[in-house]
């Protein structure tokens, strides 16, 4: 008998009069030491990727569309090229060149090309160029062609003749000139104006 109380004794003392251990409660543990950890910091924010920069690129007129030779056009010209004495302005063809000195290869490229304008991207957005053309051009008889060695995007765009059917803006003289019947009759005033001063002259 005394050895059962004992045993309920005990029975009572570790499962009724104790609330049992942080674990059994659910309680969080501490952290070591005895001390709380506290909230835990935020992560540093992401980098902002840097932003696309427009690349150096040189436009250049080649060519006439009206048959007088045109040789202006140059890789170093940094303008478009004026139009040839006795031409209407407008080109051939159009050469767009754009330095690229990061890109390795040509499929790192976005290249979108309309009747008046080029759109250029890079993959890694280290570079972005949009251009206006001067002229409308034929975007499928375009051709583009990337130097790995020089790091630089060749774009030849051949530029469409002029609505009209016409070879472009050209001079018209304020009046057509002298007509034929005008310059007969001037020749023979002059003709009479000699021949009254020899007959002066002959007296």
């Amino acid at each position: 008998a005394a050895a059962a109380g004992a045993a309920g004794t005990a029975g009572r003392s570790s499962g009724g009069g104790s609330n049992g251990s942080a674990k059994d409660r659910g309680d969080p543990a501490p952290a070591a030491g005895g001390r709380d950890a506290g909230p835990l910091s935020p992560s540093p924010p992401a980098l902002e990727p840097e932003p696309a920069t427009a690349p150096r690129y040189t436009l250049v007129h080649r060519g006439s569309q009206d048959g007088v030779s045109d040789l202006t056009g140059s890789w170093s010209d940094v303008r478009l090229q004026p139009a040839s004495e006795g031409g209407t302005g407008r080109p051939r063809e159009l050469a767009l060149r754009v330095e690229l000195p990061e890109v390795q290869t040509a499929a790192d490229l976005d290249l979108d090309i309309t009747a008046r304008h080029v759109s250029l991207g890079e993959e890694a957005r280290r570079y972005t160029l949009e251009l206006d053309l001067p002229f409308e051009i034929a975007p499928e008889r375009c051709s583009a062609k990337y130097d790995r060695g020089k790091h630089a995007l060749t774009i030849v765009m051949p530029v469409l003749p002029p609505p009209d059917g016409g070879v472009g803006v050209s001079f018209q003289p304020a009046s057509a000139g002298q007509t034929e019947a005008e310059a007969r009759a001037e020749i023979e005033a002059a003709a009479a104006v000699e021949a009254a001063a020899r007959e002066a002259a002959a007296e």
